[in-house]
């Protein structure tokens, strides 16, 4: 990592800082105060504005999260915007993302600096802001170009195009390919007076299979925070203006591998087996389905099957409660061996029926490696029940589909029924309890796994399917379930 050392601070940079900051009619005052107040900010504009013979400057801000990264970027998009010939680009992976109204996103902080200042001084200092295709032109004849690179094709669409400056927000996420060829498209005639930059925004992304950093992030780490490039962290810890003691305490809520991006800012992090949950926080979820409990409403009650798979695999399937309360409840689980598993699944649902649950819905996982039923198979096998079979197909890891339920058993959000740890799992040559299989499974967790985690997949098939679908009120899914 190169050190932002600046040494003595020159009539040349304070001359700068007044052209891109202090003078620019297109910032807002209060956004001018808040970056001469925050250091790492203020000091990293004055070196992108310092010149750089026969090269470009190659920065990235980093870190933890509530930096301030996406404000500064919108104001580095317009510090030369109000001289003539400034071209910039401004890239994210995903266009709705590079879109993004309001603070989420550069385009939305310039088009909200945009509005307030129209409104206070009128046309005089009024941007055109056009979105199709996104981009912000300046009176003086300052240009400003988006660009969504969700593809590596998309790569060519910059080779003849020239800027001073390229901003990649959520660098980490873009293909190293893009990456390694917005090089070329940094062009300048010898008397400008803009500084060629290339400057990246983001905290370390993993590949969603493997958990390690993706290629791009490692290269970051490669040749920004361990290289020879200015890498500038910028997150809570550094941030003057948010209350740190209460944001720190906020990311507590999150599973290990978001809290080493977002808390730590840590590039060198690896998920392990074990780091999702422990088994004394297992143990602290365990509550008896006593007339306390039962008092609570059963807003939804969910059935899920996960059929085996070739090999070793199990079919499995578990009955999960969505409470009034908030809470999710493992109410019962049960696995099986039999490549033939009807009888046993027909049996579980129905017990669950005599219990006194009403399944909502019956979801039947379809996954690739599954043995092949066709839903005709299943909607015939569990006709005599009446209740609609919905078939899910599942997407991303198994590990990654367990995260959030995990996250919520560590936020105590989800319980699991007493009666599981008195509950023999009968198919195994050791005497084992089906919550001596759930703990293990939970503890096993990992990025890839040798054994398929079939109850937890089950359980966060269900999970997964009530928050991020039946609830989702008004979207297009939950207006098929409801």
């Amino acid at each position: 990592m190169a050190d932002l050392n600046l040494g003595s601070i020159t009539q040349y940079d304070r001359d700068m800082l007044q052209l891109t900051l202090i003078d620019n009619p297109y910032i807002p005052d209060k956004i001018k105060k808040g970056i001469l107040g925050y250091p790492q900010q203020l000091k990293s504009l004055i070196y992108l504005n310092r010149p750089i013979l026969n090269d470009y400057h190659r920065i990235l801000l980093g870190g933890e999260a509530y930096g301030g990264k996406t404000l500064f970027g919108a104001a580095l998009s317009l510090r030369f915007m109000h001289i003539k010939g400034f071209k910039g680009l401004n890239t994210r992976k995903n266009y709705d993302d590079l879109t993004e109204e309001s603070v989420d996103s550069i385009w939305g902080y310039i088009g909200l600096w945009n509005g307030e200042l129209v409104e206070q001084y009128g046309n005089e200092r009024k941007l055109k802001i056009k979105l199709n295709p996104p981009r912000i032109k300046s009176k003086e004849g300052g240009l400003l170009s988006f660009r969504a690179f969700d593809n590596i094709t998309k790569k060519e669409k910059t080779r003849s195009k020239s800027y001073q400056q390229i901003q990649n927000d959520e660098a980490p996420e873009l293909d190293k390919q893009i990456l390694t060829f917005q090089g070329r498209s940094l062009r300048q005639q010898a008397e400008s007076r803009f500084p060629k930059a290339i400057i990246n925004y983001g905290n370390p992304q993993y590949d969603l299979k493997t958990f390690t950093l993706n290629e791009s992030s490692q290269r970051f780490l490669n040749e920004y925070v361990e290289g020879q490039y200015v890498y500038v962290p910028m997150g809570w810890r550094t941030n003057p203006y948010i209350k740190q003691l209460e944001f720190e305490a906020s990311l507590e809520d999150l599973d290990e591998i978001d809290k080493q991006s977002q808390k730590e800012g840590n590039w060198n992090y690896t998920p392990s087996i074990g780091d999702l949950i422990d088994k004394e926080t297992i143990k602290k979820q365990v509550l008896p389905y006593d007339k306390q409990l039962q008092k609570i409403n059963i807003i939804y009650n969910v059935l899920s099957i996960d059929l085996a798979g070739e090999g070793q695999d199990k079919t499995a399937i578990t009955n999960y409660l969505y409470l009034e309360n908030g809470w999710g409840f493992i109410e019962d689980i049960y696995q099986t061996v039999s490549p033939y598993p009807e009888e046993q699944i027909y049996r579980f649902i129905e017990s669950k029926i005599d219990a006194g649950f009403q399944p909502n819905y019956i979801l039947l996982e379809q996954e690739g490696g599954s043995r092949v039923y066709s839903d005709r198979h299943w909607e015939d096998e569990l006709s005599s029940l009446e209740i609609k079979l919905y078939p899910i197909f599942p997407k991303g890891s198994k590990y990654n589909r367990a995260r959030p339920m995990v996250r919520e058993m560590n936020q105590h959000q989800i319980k699991i029924n007493k009666s599981l740890e008195t509950k023999i799992y009968k198919e195994s040559k050791k005497e084992e309890t089906y919550f001596d299989l759930l703990t293990t499974e939970l503890l096993n967790l990992e990025p890839i796994m040798k054994q398929s985690p079939n109850l937890i997949d089950c359980l966060s098939l269900a999970r997964n399917f009530i928050v991020d679908d039946v609830l989702q009120v008004g979207s297009r899914k939950a207006k098929i379930y409801v």
